[in-house]
C-alpha cells in the first residue's frame, strides 16, 4: 500500500547537484538527507551521489545526477 505522502511519478526529480567546494567535493540536494560529506575527489562523489539516485528510483521518485559543466575536468 502506497504512503500517503509518496509523490506521483510524473512530479520533477529529485536532483543531485556535484559541486566544488573548498575542501573537495560536495553533493548539494541532498540537505533533507542526513549527509554532510565532503569528498576528496569528482569521482567518489559522482559515485555516492549515482547511489543515492539507484536508491531513490528504485522506491519510486524519480532522481537525476548533475555535475555543473564548468566543474568537470578537462
Amino acid at each position: 500500500m502506497p504512503l500517503k505522502d509518496t509523490p506521483p511519478l510524473d512530479s520533477a526529480p529529485f536532483t543531485f547537484r556535484v559541486v566544488r567546494s573548498p575542501a573537495g567535493w560536495k553533493i548539494l540536494g541532498a540537505e533533507r538527507l542526513a549527509i554532510s560529506t565532503i569528498y576528496l575527489s569528482l569521482e567518489a562523489a559522482l559515485a555516492q551521489a549515482r547511489a543515492m539516485a539507484d536508491v531513490m528510483v528504485s522506491h519510486g521518485q524519480p532522481a537525476a545526477v548533475i555535475v555543473d559543466p564548468e566543474e568537470l575536468p578537462e
